[in-house]
């Protein structure tokens, strides 16, 4: 059917098509509304409160927020982003937060603008010190550990403000190894209740240390090696003094050794000494320690072979016995100071015949005996070097430029024996002979002459010679031609109307004209021998 106007009957006309789409435009503008009015909550325990909560909206608002554990209920404030006990909460505790979020005032009727939370939040244990044992760093630093974190610290009443478990504060710079007490005292969060006051025991680095590891002394290229006793920084190697001075290098091997390396082997038998300024002149540690004073260290390199100073001196003629090579000659210095260590082989012969026992009783290859050091100081004294008997590096420098210049002994070889058997005698011997003999006086009882064989050390032609007689009145002797041999003992001239019995106050008495030639004929590291009464003297 179609009414007048040309419209079937029972169809309604269509809506048009801007309508539709303002209806659903409107209805996601009003959700889209809602859901911005509506308050949005996120919440993290921990943090600078006891809460942290964000809250986003259009005008929302936290109404009320409360701590409850068991009947205490604790109101809880605002600050930034954290609920905030207003009053301090016993640690470890366990409650709940309650909090109350409403949206703008005006819609707080509507269900959705209104946010009510209970969250279980437990309050954190109180921070604890970690060790009651803290570094005391020589720049000052102090760095503590905790449990938790800590927002105020006392040290010794001092106060600093920190925050966090790991702290680090400064103090006045210390003195490396000292040690000591503080009292310290800190608080967490300000709703948290304070530390109570701990002790905590505190020390410094100690100072440095310096050693030498050295087992066996210092021979040919061997380096020489220092140890410090904690990891080293700076070292002012510069500053690092050996004496005598050695021609070679410093070099850091690891952060507590260095080592100096010789350019030329040592010399045998060196003393050395090591002097390195303490304080910030001298090494200065990781932790800044350093040494307390400057440090002396010392040594000596090992002792050339006895075998080959007696074959040098045999060769160079300053020992009753000769030494004959069983192969090639040593033409350069290198081969010789090779064979400082490792003698080449060969033989000793006696040059004379005949020689009382008590000197030839000396003689002893590879040992260091009286017959070697008076060759020493015989050595010694024709080469212009201090006489002490000792074979140092000079000595056997010397030994060495003499052997390669074929330069010998100046003097002939020449020996004193004094027996006490009476009458008393004393022969002088000269490479090999009896030159001289003469009746002597030796020391009375009470103070006798040393037995033994000795080597001369000292020469004088004029003395006074003072001191106490065994009565304990004082003398002062004007003797002449002294040979000292040990001790105050020594063969000389001295006027008395007797010789051949004991008279002295232990030396060797001679008419003065018989010591003068004795003192004329002998010389430094001469060997004196004095046998006791029954030995008869050596035939002549």
């Amino acid at each position: 059917m179609v009414d007048p106007i040309g419209r079937r009957s029972g169809h309604h006309p269509k809506r048009p098509r801007w309508f539709v789409a303002g209806g659903i435009l409107s209805g996601v503008l009003v959700g889209g509304a809602v859901w911005i009015l509506a308050p949005h909550v996120t919440t993290t325990v921990g943090g600078p409160g006891l809460l942290q909560m964000q809250v986003r909206g259009w005008h929302d608002r936290i109404v009320e927020a409360e701590w409850t554990e068991g009947s205490q209920t604790v109101s809880l404030a605002r600050r930034g982003q954290g609920l905030w006990p207003v009053k301090a909460l016993a640690p470890r505790g366990s409650g709940r937060v309650t909090v109350a979020v409403r949206g703008p005032g005006w819609l707080d009727w509507l269900p959705w603008e209104r946010v009510d939370l209970s969250i279980p939040v437990s309050v954190p244990a109180a921070p604890e010190l970690r060790t009651v044992n803290a570094h005391y760093a020589l720049n000052g630093r102090v760095s503590l550990n905790w449990t938790a974190p800590i927002e105020r610290l006392w040290i010794n009443g001092r106060e600093f403000f920190v925050h966090g478990r790991h702290v680090t504060v400064r103090l006045a710079p210390p003195h490396p190894g000292e040690k000591g007490h503080w009292t310290i005292r800190a608080e967490g969060p300000l709703w948290e209740k304070p530390v109570p006051p701990i002790k905590v025991a505190w020390s410094t680095p100690a100072y440095l240390s310096m050693s030498t590891n050295l087992s066996t002394p210092l021979q040919g290229l061997q380096p020489l090696t220092v140890r410090l006793s904690q990891p080293i920084t700076v070292a002012h190697l510069s500053r690092w003094r050996l004496n005598p001075a050695v021609a070679g290098t410093w070099k850091r091997i690891s952060p507590t050794v260095f080592v100096f390396q010789p350019q030329k082997p040592w010399a045998p038998n060196l003393s050395w000494q090591l002097s390195v300024p303490g304080s910030l002149r001298g090494p200065v540690s990781q932790s800044g320690s350093f040494l307390a004073h400057s440090v002396r260290l010392q040594g000596r390199t090992r002792p050339g072979s006895v075998l080959r100073l007696q074959e040098l001196l045999a060769e160079e003629g300053y020992l009753p016995v000769r030494w004959v090579s069983a192969g090639r000659p040593l033409m350069t210095e290198g081969q010789q100071q090779a064979a400082i260590y490792e003698p080449p082989a060969g033989t000793f012969q006696w040059k004379f015949s005949g020689l009382p026992a008590a000197l030839r009783a000396l003689w002893q290859p590879g040992q260091w005996t009286a017959l070697v050091a008076g060759a020493v100081m015989q050595f010694e004294r024709a080469n212009g070097l201090a006489v002490d008997g000792v074979a140092g590096p000079e000595v056997w420098h010397a030994l060495i430029q003499d052997r390669l210049n074929g330069v010998t002994s100046p003097y002939p070889y020449t020996y004193i024996y004094v027996t006490e058997t009476l009458p008393e005698t004393l022969q002088l011997w000269v490479n090999g002979q009896v030159q001289l003999t003469t009746r002597a006086n030796t020391g009375i009882p009470a103070t006798p002459t040393l037995l033994g064989t000795y080597p001369v050390y000292e020469r004088l032609p004029f003395q006074i010679m003072r001191g106490v007689n065994p009565n304990g009145t004082p003398y002062a002797d004007p003797v002449s031609w002294i040979n000292y041999f040990v001790g105050g003992d020594a063969v000389h001239g001295f006027v008395r109307a007797q010789y051949g019995f004991p008279q002295s106050l232990g030396c060797v008495e001679v008419p003065p004209a018989v010591a003068a030639t004795i003192y004329h004929t002998i010389h430094y590291g001469t060997l004196v021998t004095v046998e006791p009464p029954g030995v008869s003297p050596p035939a002549s």
